[in-house]
């Protein structure tokens, strides 16, 4: 892990430590405050948002901000992660944000291209709609 950007403290240690031991999952900055407020850790929530944003810059974490969301997701990026190749799935009820592994990424990428030559970001892009378990939910209603 280590450095990014020369901004190195105990706090942005603990928090790079923190995102990198979960393993591609999604978190708020929330998510995180409660983490370390149950762990003991005192860490301030401006302090938080700061190292979010060192992180972001160095690369070392992507965010994933959506329309009408009140918080984005942070997800830490591992040297050896192949995040290019997976859809973003984004639950409309209970707001998770659910990776699936998937070659027809690139296929849509290229069809549009070839298509109408406009090139997305397919890290930037999020497809809406309901999870399993809030569909679930709607049906037991």
């Amino acid at each position: 892990m280590g450095q990014f950007n020369g901004y190195q403290t105990k706090q942005g240690e603990q928090l790079l430590s923190y995102l990198s031991s979960l393993k591609g999952q999604h978190v708020t900055a929330e998510d995180i405050i409660q983490h370390f407020e149950i762990a003991g850790i005192r860490i301030g929530r401006a302090t938080v948002y700061r190292h979010l944003d060192k992180l972001v810059q160095s690369g070392n974490v992507r965010k994933y901000s959506f329309e009408n969301a009140q918080s984005s997701c942070y997800q830490f990026v591992d040297c050896q992660d192949s995040c290019h190749h997976h859809l973003h799935l984004k639950c409309k009820d209970c707001g998770k944000l659910f990776h699936v592994e998937s070659d027809i990424l690139s296929q849509i990428e290229d069809t549009f291209m070839q298509s109408s030559g406009f090139a997305f970001d397919s890290m930037s892009t999020v497809f809406y709609g309901i999870c399993k378990d809030c569909a679930a939910n709607h049906e037991n209603v």
